[in-house]
Order: C-alpha cells, then structure tokens, then sequence
C-alpha cells in the first residue's frame, strides 16, 4: 500500500519547482525505468541467438574428373595415369563439356591406349558406387571400341567389375554412367578410360564418383557390363 502522506508531501515539493526543474526530474525518472527495460531485452536478444555450424565441402571420391589440372604442362591430367598414348592423345582445349578441357583419345595405334585413377577408399556393403560421364565422338566408329571399366576391389581382395561401351556413331556429348553395388566392406577402386578405336577422335569430360549408401532398399543395381570378363581383363 502506498503512504499517501508521503505521495502528497512528494507532490507538493514537485509542483514547488521551476518548469525546467520538474523537466530534468522527469527525464531522470525516464531513465532509471528505460535501462532495465533496455537490458532485459538485450539479454533476451543473445539468449535466442544459434550459432550456424559451417560444414566444409565434401572433397570428390575422384580428382581431377574434369581434366582442368595440369601443373606440369605435360598434356595429360593430374592425378591420372597414362598407358600406351601417343602424341595426339591427351588434353584438348578446342572441344569440351564443362570447363576449358578435355581428354581426347586420338584413333588408336597397335596397342590398347588407357587413361586410369585408383581411388583408396574404405567402404561398406550396400553401397552403390556410381561413375557419370560424357563422350563425344568426331566419327563412325568402325574398328575397335572406346569406354570405361570399373573396378572396386574388396577388402578381402575379391574384384567387382563392370564396364561401357560408347555408342559407335559419331554424336556430341552424351552423359552415360554406371553402377556398381556392394556386397561386402571395399577398400579401393579403379576408373580406367580405355580406347582401342582407329576410326575417330573420342573426347572424355565431366568424370565423377559418387556413392549412395541403402542401395538394397531403393532398389538400385548393378549396372550390366557390355563387356565380358575376359574382354575387361584383356584391356585392364
């Protein structure tokens, strides 16, 4: 309860002072209620706040899928391994499908030509390891064959493989991929660009992995190999 002497003494000694006194006064009076007011809604202010958690990005299972890197100018892509090529085989700027570059395969000489990157990684069983990419082809391709083998090896050394085949006419670019479904812990594997073709210039770009994990569930299979296992051995 208020003392209502007290609030009347309060009141007279107020109407006693001069205009800009009572001003001041006010205003003091203003202040003492607006900082706690002020404070309570700055503490409720950084009790809400969340800090977002900032997830780096998930480097690629395969390097340098689009051949974009070449440190050393030696006309072949970093992190890939070169067999049998010859000197018109290699990085091509005139033709390309993501980026400046590409990897040409010229038509092919005596010997199988490859271009091919083991990727280390540890994996488990249902997993589907999924390899996208796209070809072009300047001509028919009458003679011989170019495509892709993949191979992931398990942790027990047992090998799954299949493979594709690009289309034999001559056609710009045309995304294609293949698949491969687990069956027990992985611990590497292999992409080899094969060419045995002496017919045209086949142009490779955009080469990526990746993997989905439940393949089981969602039905997804193992892609059919075009090629036999004795054909993908004899070109590995």
């Amino acid at each position: 309860m208020y003392n209502t002497s007290l609030m009347k003494e309060i009141i007279h000694h107020f109407l006693q002072l001069s205009f800009g006194q009572k001003i001041v006064l006010i205003a003091f009076a203003l202040l003492i209620v607006a900082v706690p007011v002020m404070a309570a809604s700055d503490s409720g202010q950084k009790s809400t706040r969340t800090q977002i958690p900032v997830t780096p990005p998930t480097p690629p299972l395969l390097q340098n899928g689009s051949f974009e890197i070449d440190a050393n100018n030696d006309n072949l892509p970093d992190f890939w391994t070169a067999k049998n090529l010859d000197s018109t085989d290699g990085l091509d700027t005139t033709k390309f499908y993501d980026g400046s570059k590409s990897f040409k395969f010229s038509p092919a000489g005596a010997a199988k030509e490859q271009l091919y990157q083991t990727v280390q990684r540890w994996g488990n069983a249902g997993e589907a390891l999924i390899l996208t990419l796209y070809n072009s082809s300047d001509h028919v391709v009458l003679n011989g064959k170019t495509g892709v083998i993949f191979i992931v090896t398990y942790t027990d050394g047992f090998e799954d493989k299949t493979s594709l085949v690009f289309p034999r006419n001559s056609h710009d670019w045309l995304k294609k991929s293949v698949t491969l479904v687990t069956d027990r812990p992985y611990q590497s594997l292999k992409i080899i660009l094969f060419n045995t073709n002496k017919d045209s210039n086949y142009r490779i770009d955009a080469v990526s992995l990746t993997t989905q994990a439940g393949a089981k569930k969602q039905g997804i299979k193992s892609t059919t190999s075009d090629l036999s296992e004795e054909d993908i051995n004899s070109l590995r």
